[in-house]
């Protein structure tokens, strides 16, 4: 799969620590991104209020060990993120028993640019896909229809 010359800025923000750095390793491989892994909510502050501009960001919906509230703990993080970094772009991770039609609610309401979701079951090649695809409907306002099917 080819990027392009143009390097482009992934900021994952999930639970599990080994998975996040594993696929940042394969983002970085497959289509030559720099990629900033942050293990759960926690970093996510430093890593946003640096020098580095992310064109997207991947997150959770939810993560051990953080309280779930009326407003899911992923779309506290985006909140986060975008606060700092309005111009970044957030693609979703959805995993099976994901209340999928809740969260796509908060996002709404919270005003999040959202452009696609990408399904933990999927094979690696399909999230690949996502990703990329993510930054040519960058413009898109909402969560893409694809990813509810």
């Amino acid at each position: 799969m080819d990027s392009g010359t143009c390097r482009h800025r992934l900021l994952i923000v999930e639970g599990d620590a080994h998975v996040t750095e594993l696929f940042a390793e394969v983002v970085r491989q497959r289509l030559g991104w720099e990629v900033t892994a942050v293990s759960g909510p926690d970093g996510v502050d430093q890593a946003v209020s640096g020098e580095a501009r992310f064109d997207l960001a991947l997150v959770g919906w939810s993560f051990r060990g953080q309280p779930q509230g009326r407003v899911p703990a992923g779309v506290q993080v985006m909140q986060r993120v975008w606060q700092h970094q309005p111009q970044v772009r957030f693609v979703v991770i959805d995993r099976p028993g994901d209340a999928a039609q809740v969260w796509a609610d908060a996002v709404y309401v919270a005003g999040l640019p959202v452009v696609a979701v990408l399904r933990a079951q999927w094979s690696v090649d399909e999230q690949l896909e996502v990703l990329a695809g993510a930054l040519q409907s960058a413009d898109d306002r909402g969560i893409r229809r694809r990813a509810f099917h």
